[in-house]
């Protein structure tokens, strides 16, 4: 009886620490269960990341130049990369208005004509072949394609005295040169058949028109041509 009462004053006395016991133990066995159920995951999402992305390039990668294009400086003749701007030709410049063209001194003769501006002439005289430029107060842009046409048929026409009608005239696209085109008029009583190319060039306000006429049977003059193709707007 005595040993009784002896394990209850204890039991009293020692409850408190027996509730901190069980209390601890209580907090590890929680703190072990969420270990447990996290760690798994940390190790999968550890295992299963994404490929990370590549990075994205830097402003100094960007403009890195390309070392397979040479050096103007360093290129050997010949070497050198092809840009969009055509070699200007070799003869001499001669300006006329608002138009440059480019022959040999000497090579065509220059005179002003009342009607067609400047006239340039093969030595010896002859009417054809030969390049007219002159100048109109006009915009190309504001013009549409069957004005334009029927602008390049008219510029042929005036050197006819009783020229052939619009519709007798043959008009294409001259696929040669920028803003050209390819007049063809029949033979008439008066004259021969004639084959013009006529090109347009926008100088500020001015439209200078740059025109070549031969004969058809003679048609093909390598200096003149190269005079057509290559006058621009000075």
């Amino acid at each position: 009886m005595a040993d009784h009462k002896h394990w209850k004053r204890t039991l009293k006395r020692n409850t408190l620490n027996i509730l901190l016991v069980v209390l601890v133990l209580a907090l590890l066995a929680g703190v072990a269960a969420a270990v447990w159920t996290i760690l798994p995951l940390f190790q999968r999402n550890h295992t299963e990341q994404p490929p990370q992305e590549e990075a994205e390039p830097t402003l100094e990668e960007l403009l890195r130049p390309d070392e397979t294009i040479p050096d103007p400086e360093d290129a050997e003749p010949g070497e050198l990369p092809v840009t969009g701007e055509q070699t200007k030709p070799q003869a001499p410049r001669h300006t006329f208005g608002g138009v440059a063209v480019y022959y040999e001194d000497g090579a065509l003769t220059d005179t002003i004509s009342q009607t067609h501006g400047i006239a340039l002439t093969l030595p010896g005289g002859e009417a054809l072949p030969r390049i007219d430029l002159q100048g109109i107060s006009g915009s190309w842009g504001s013009l549409s394609d069957s004005e334009r046409e029927t602008l390049a048929v008219g510029v042929v026409q005036s050197y006819y005295v009783d020229g052939p009608a619009a519709e007798q005239v043959e008009v294409t696209a001259d696929s040669a040169v920028e803003r050209g085109y390819l007049v063809t008029v029949p033979e008439t009583e008066d004259a021969p058949a004639v084959t013009a190319r006529v090109k347009f060039l926008q100088v500020g306000q001015t439209l200078w028109i740059v025109s070549l006429l031969e004969t058809t049977e003679a048609a093909g003059n390598e200096l003149l041509q190269s005079v057509y193709e290559t006058a621009e707007a000075a």
